[in-house]
């Protein structure tokens, strides 16, 4: 699916912020509510065109194809979408349980590399934007690293 137009596009690889937390202090149904609420407003934020997948744990990875213009407009487009992928994300999630329904927060860590016929091949877009994500996590979360 990736590069299917051969036109360039990006990597996103998202990681929650406390994820293990409310997990362990909610329960796993919680979670997995959580991990459900989170693919929605993901899928929300995207093009039919694009992918998002839950890469396991509470990793989640989307995929711009065919994204036009010059590396600079493909940059800021890939920038502006994964912004607003980050404030969908930092909204407060509804999780219930027997008892009542928590608002419960919790923010995410993103990463994202550009992939060109040229330049770096999807593969390498991966791990370039993982990195990037292990960046934007070890400088506090709740941010978009680029590279």
């Amino acid at each position: 699916a990736v590069m299917r137009s051969g036109q360039p596009g990006a990597v996103l690889l998202i990681d929650l912020d406390g994820f293990k937390a409310i997990n362990d202090l909610h329960g796993h149904e919680a979670g997995d509510l959580l991990l459900v609420q989170v693919a929605q407003r993901l899928q929300a934020e995207l093009r039919e065109i694009d992918t998002v997948a839950r890469l396991g744990g509470d990793e989640f990875v989307v995929i711009f194809d065919e994204l036009g213009g010059d590396s600079t407009q493909i940059s800021s487009q890939a920038r502006a979408v994964a912004e607003k992928i980050r404030a969908a994300l930092a909204q407060p999630f509804c999780l219930s349980d027997d008892d009542a329904t928590k608002a419960v927060a919790c923010s995410a860590s993103i990463g994202v590399a550009m992939f060109t016929r040229q330049g770096p091949g999807a593969l390498d877009a991966m791990r370039l934007a993982d990195q990037a994500m292990y960046e934007a996590k070890h400088a506090g979360g709740n941010q978009v690293k680029m590279v």
